[in-house]
């Protein structure tokens, strides 16, 4: 008797169970049916899967060509580069234009960006460290080891690039450069922690180090240096340490806190619509916040007379100069150290735990607005986007020549030429390399020599792959075809 389950080499094996001791000929089967479910589940899986393939209808638009047709680096999140070259704009714009009218009132450009720009800046910074150190995805071990080499010798250049800045060309306005290295510096030993960490330690930086640094102010003997240089570092290396740290005009220990939330930041997956509406409305809740507290403690509650016994002279004269700070800052150190009540104010570029956090509240303002702002307008920001992703070079150009531009004759229209030709010529070139090149010239530079020099350190190129990423957000990124992002 044959066996049913066995056949010739001529006809196909039917699926199932073989008797023992029976093996299959050789020969072609029938394809293998497979259970995928039930007939709606598998249109289902159909649907999600095409939905997935395509673009999310609500994400943030992240460029896809490294160069050519106007189109921005490979990867980049065009709400950060927009929110840089929103930043640089302002610290062009302030830096050309004076600080008050001819009638002491504060200018346009004074009140929309001094105080502000630099801050975000800051903020931004923070966000590019977590880039450089996987975004949402951070590296871990020997991946994270390389970044962290790369980041050092970044920082060295651009400290070596500002101080020469300093020495050589004397800029006509406060160098951001080497507080800028040296944020860098002061933040990698926090690459590693979480969002939650970094939040939180960021407050903390944000209350407690502009106590110490008014500390340092008062007791220390330590006044301000303008644009401090090898030649300050080379004859008072202390004070131009402590310049830089908690006197100067962006006093790292003090800005770290900005640093901090923008690496904090930088883990959050930055093209989603709701951390975009959670950075723009926590930024509200900052800024709100700190200028109540500012205005209640500096002109409403007993501690508004006590400011005023401080500062001495007649009572009009107490109120116009705590006005006068509230508007333009601080602009002599005895008076700001006169009391402990100026730690709340929040004037420009006081450095307080009030303007701190008020100045941190504004730029996660910008930034949620302008990355929300790109899914209806990308084509009009995307001029801003392409300065912004050169910010260095044109920094160091707007530095170096607005010394060239300072006229004596100090008009409204001479400002406005001032500042025309500044932006035309940022805007013109940022417009013209981007037609060839993914990245600024001195932003390619830094790169490979950074890249070069922690690829010499290490012995070796990074290693690829998720195995050496911490992954934060693999359940955010679940789509819904019939939801949207979820």
């Amino acid at each position: 008797m044959s066996n049913p389950h066995v056949t010739d080499s001529t006809s196909n094996l039917t699926e199932g169970y073989l008797p023992h001791g029976t093996h299959p000929l050789p020969g072609p089967r029938r394809a293998r049916q497979v259970w995928r479910g039930h007939p709606s589940e598998q249109e289902a899986s159909v649907v999600g899967r095409a939905a997935r393939s395509r673009v999310r209808p609500h994400a943030t638009p992240v460029a896809s060509h490294l160069a050519g047709a106007n189109k921005l680096g490979r990867n980049r999140v065009e709400g950060i580069d927009i929110a840089r070259g929103f930043a640089l704009i302002g610290m062009i714009l302030v830096h050309t234009f004076p600080m008050d009218n001819e009638d002491g009132s504060q200018t346009w450009s004074w009140l929309l960006f001094s105080g502000k720009s630099a801050p975000l800046f800051a903020v931004l910074a923070g966000v590019s460290l977590a880039f450089m150190t996987g975004g949402s995805k951070p590296f871990i071990r020997s991946r994270l080891s390389w970044s962290k080499k790369s980041i050092v010798v970044r920082s060295l250049l651009l400290l070596v690039i500002g101080l020469a800045v300093n020495t050589l060309l004397a800029p006509a306005a406060e160098n951001i450069l080497p507080y800028y290295a040296l944020m860098f510096l002061m933040t990698l030993p926090f690459i590693g922690m979480r969002i939650r960490s970094l939040l939180f330690l960021s407050l903390g930086v944000a209350v407690f180090a502009p106590m110490l640094s008014f500390v340092v102010q008062k007791f220390g003997g330590f006044t301000a240096m303008e644009n401090a240089g090898f030649v300050e570092l080379a004859h008072d290396p202390v004070g131009t340490l402590v310049n830089y740290l908690f006197v100067g005009t962006y006093p790292m220990a003090v800005w770290l806190a900005f640093t901090l939330l923008g690496m904090a930041l930088g883990r959050m997956a930055l093209h989603t619509s709701r951390v975009q509406w959670g950075i723009l409305l926590s930024g509200v809740v900052a800024t709100v916040s700190s200028y109540v507290v500012a205005q209640l403690f500096m002109r409403w509650l007993p501690t508004h007379k006590l400011l005023l016994d401080a500062v001495g002279g007649a009572p009009e004269n107490g109120r116009e100069t705590i006005n006068e700070y509230l508007v333009f800052g601080a602009s002599e150190q005895e008076v700001y150290t006169s009391s402990p009540i100026w730690l709340f104010s929040n004037g420009p570029h006081m450095n307080t735990p009030v303007s701190t956090i008020q100045a941190a509240g504004l730029a996660c303002i910008a930034i949620g607005a302008l990355s929300l702002a790109t899914r209806f307008l990308l084509p009009v920001l995307r001029p801003l986007a392409m300065v912004g992703s050169m910010t260095l070079t044109l920094y160091l150009a707007h530095i170096i020549g607005l010394g060239f531009l300072e006229d004596a004759e100090s008009t409204s229209e001479r400002y406005w030429l001032q500042a025309a030709i500044q932006l035309g010529i940022a805007f013109g070139f940022a417009y013209l390399w981007r037609v060839w090149f993914a990245s600024g010239p001195l932003e390619k530079v830094v790169t490979v020599a950074s890249k070069g020099g922690a690829t010499a350190l290490s012995d070796g190129a990074p290693p690829k792959g998720n195995a050496q990423r911490r992954i934060y957000f693999s359940h955010s990124y679940r789509f819904d075809p019939t939801k949207g992002e979820v």
